[in-house]
C-alpha cells in the first residue's frame, strides 16, 4: 500500500499492518506539509507498470517542491522517472487558457491513470477570488512522456461550444470551475466522469 505522509511517499505492508523495512521504502516527495490527496498507479497489464504519479502541491512554502507541478516516481525504487517530462516532473500550469499565480494552483485528489493517460483536474481555493484566478481545464499525460494529450477547457473560450452563454466577456477572467474531487472512468463506453465545481463567483 502506498501513502502519502505529508513530504513523504510511504510503502506499507497492508498484510501486517507495518511499514516495509527495506531501505527507500519511504521517499521524499517535497511537499513538506502542503496540500496532496494521495497517489495513483499504473499497474499491471499497462506496459507502462511500476509509474507512481503524484498531484500537484501548493507550493506555498519555500521549502517545497515546484509548484503546479506532477511528478513521476518508481514504485519500487522510488526514484523520479527522467523519461517523465523533465527529470520526472510536468508543470500543470504551462499550457493553461492564461498565466496564473501558481501558488493557487493544486491538486486535492490523485490524479486517475486510465489506459496510457495520467488526467488531472485541479484545486483552487474557494477563498482566491480576483479576475484571471486560475482555470479548471481538465488535462490528460502521456504516462510514459509526460507529454500532454488533450487539454478539456471547463470554460469555453471564443469559438467553441457554450462560449456564448458566459455573459460580457466573462470567460476571459473567470476561473475556478475545476474538478477537485477525484474523477472516474467507464472503461467499457471510454468516458471520464468530471465533477466540476462553480466558477469564481460561487
Amino acid at each position: 500500500m502506498l501513502v502519502v505522509n505529508n513530504e513523504l511517499i510511504e510503502k506499507i505492508n497492508a498484510h501486517v499492518e507495518e511499514a516495509y523495512p527495506e531501505e527507500g521504502a519511504g521517499f521524499l516527495i517535497g511537499n513538506e506539509g502542503e496540500v496532496n490527496m494521495g497517489v495513483a498507479y499504473d499497474s499491471p497489464p499497462i506496459v507502462y507498470k511500476d509509474t507512481l504519479v503524484v498531484g500537484a502541491n501548493t507550493g506555498e512554502a519555500p521549502s517545497s517542491g515546484d509548484p503546479g507541478n506532477t511528478r513521476a516516481f518508481d514504485a519500487k525504487t522510488g526514484k523520479p522517472i527522467p523519461s517523465f517530462g523533465t527529470n520526472g516532473e510536468v508543470d500543470l500550469t504551462a499550457g493553461l487558457s492564461r498565466a496564473i499565480r501558481k501558488e493557487h494552483y493544486t491538486n486535492t485528489s490523485p490524479p486517475l491513470v486510465w489506459g496510457n493517460l495520467v488526467i488531472l483536474g485541479n484545486g483552487v481555493g474557494d477563498r482566491l477570488q480576483y479576475k484571471g484566478d486560475p482555470p479548471g481545464d481538465i488535462q490528460a499525460f502521456d504516462v510514459k512522456t509526460g507529454k500532454r494529450v488533450w487539454r478539456f477547457k471547463t470554460v469555453p473560450e471564443a469559438g467553441e461550444y457554450g462560449n456564448d452563454t458566459w455573459k460580457d466577456d466573462s470567460w476571459k477572467y473567470v476561473g475556478h470551475t475545476n474538478a477537485w474531487a477525484p474523477l472516474s472512468a467507464d472503461d467499457a463506453r471510454g468516458i471520464i466522469y468530471v465533477p466540476v465545481g462553480t466558477p469564481s463567483n460561487d
